[in-house]
């Protein structure tokens, strides 16, 4: 399970608009759910938050972290974090994986912050 969402969302949201808001949320839907292709299935949890769950056996991880920090091309507007929990193995429940994947996508924003 990988928990994401779109870095900078609310200011790009509030300075270019809601139509524009919901134009990169359905872009950045799109694009997760083309990277998981028919290996799992991304879902929007709400705002600006989406939910990604493989397939049984299957590491979708390195895919969709591609996918959400902008597939390498520094100009895409589309980028995102990303945090992954291995559920039953790290959490036994779904809810519990959530949280941890949350943590994780924090962890790893806050340290992509600090880095730059």
């Amino acid at each position: 399970m990988l928990i994401c969402d779109l870095d900078g969302f609310k200011t790009l949201n509030d300075t270019l608009g809601h139509d524009a808001g919901d134009e990169l949320l359905v872009a950045f839907g799109r694009r997760l759910d083309i990277a998981v292709g028919g290996s799992g299935t991304a879902y929007r949890l709400g705002g600006d938050e989406f939910c990604v769950l493989s397939d049984p056996g299957v590491d979708v991880a390195p895919i969709v972290r591609q996918a959400v920090a902008g597939a390498g091309n520094p100009r895409d507007p589309v980028r995102g974090s990303a945090g992954r929990a291995l559920w039953p193995a790290e959490a036994p429940a779904a809810r519990e994986a959530m949280r941890l994947a949350d943590e994780r996508m924090y962890a790893a924003k806050d340290a992509r912050r600090a880095a730059a």
